[in-house]
């Protein structure tokens, strides 16, 4: 198996028989699109604000800001991006702990791959957690 391994560039959901697991692909797809479902949803319900005049003084006026789904939809695709790349790293043991990668093309793709799964993941995450943070200021705060 560790051969196999080895010429193969530690294959993604590798199994001991050394085919790919169709069920961990499946599964990813299906993280990676709820995941995208919850980032539309909360664009979508994001806060809207609307001008209210203050009951004092009609010459001072504030936003108010309506329901703070869009928080939790923000939330929850934050979660199951994390628990996609979670299983990706876990399948593929990090890259650090299973036996090594022998040189070659196949090993240099494997650490491109590995990178950009890490570097696109912080950047998605990033921005789920900037635009959840910034509707949850719109609705928990008042500003004149």
């Amino acid at each position: 198996f560790e051969s196999q391994r080895s010429r193969s560039g530690g294959c993604i959901a590798e199994m001991a028989d050394g085919k790919p697991s169709t069920l961990v692909f499946i599964l990813l797809v299906a993280l990676h699109l709820i995941s995208f479902g919850f980032a539309i949803a909360a664009e979508r319900r994001r806060s809207i604000g609307r001008k209210v005049p203050d009951e004092v003084n009609n010459d001072i006026t504030f936003c108010v800001y309506d329901s703070d789904i869009a928080t939790g939809y923000g939330v929850g695709a934050f979660l199951f991006l994390l628990l996609a790349e979670g299983l990706i790293m876990g399948v593929t043991k990090c890259m650090c702990c299973g036996g090594a990668l022998t040189p070659g093309g196949s090993r240099a793709w494997a650490i491109i791959y590995f990178l950009s799964s890490w570097l696109t993941f912080l950047i998605a995450e990033a921005c789920l957690v900037a635009g959840a943070t910034k509707n949850a200021y719109h609705t928990k705060y008042r500003n004149v």
